[in-house]
C-alpha cells in the first residue's frame, strides 16, 4: 500500500512539469490519423488540451460512450469491457460474501446457545 501511495505522489509531482499524457496522446493521434501528419494545425498540445464536454458526459453515464462518440471505437469497446469485467467481478464476490454469511448464520444457529455462553463465559 505504501508503494502505491509513493507512486501516485511521484506521478502527481512530475505531471505538471512534464505532461507526458499530452505527448503520448498526440503521438497516438499522429500515428493513427495520417492527415494529421500533413497538418500544421496541431502542435502537440492543441488536440489533446481541447475537452469535449459532451463526450465527458457520455463517458460519465456509460464508460466508453464518449470514446465511441469521438470515433475511437476500439477504446470504447475496451473501456466498456473493462467496466463489465469490474461489475461482474464485484457481483461474483459480493454473492460469495452473502453465501458465506448465510453459512455462518446456519452454523451459529446450530452450535450456539445462551446457556452454553453463560456456562463458558468465565472459563
Amino acid at each position: 500500500m505504501q508503494f502505491l501511495v509513493i507512486i501516485i505522489l511521484f506521478s502527481f509531482s512530475f505531471s505538471g512539469i512534464y505532461p507526458i499524457h499530452e505527448k503520448v496522446q498526440f503521438s497516438l493521434d499522429y500515428e493513427l490519423d495520417p492527415p494529421l501528419k500533413e497538418s500544421s494545425l496541431y502542435d502537440g498540445y492543441a488536440h489533446s488540451s481541447s475537452i469535449n464536454m459532451k463526450a465527458m458526459l457520455y463517458s460519465g453515464i456509460l464508460p466508453g460512450a464518449g470514446e465511441y462518440l469521438m470515433g475511437y471505437k476500439n477504446r470504447a469497446y475496451f473501456f466498456l469491457g473493462l467496466e463489465a469485467l469490474a461489475v461482474g467481478t464485484w457481483y461474483t464476490y459480493n454473492q460469495r460474501g452473502i453465501d458465506t454469511q448465510d453459512e455462518y448464520r446456519v452454523y451459529a444457529d446450530e452450535y450456539w446457545s445462551l446457556d452454553r455462553w453463560f456456562y463458558d463465559y468465565y472459563k
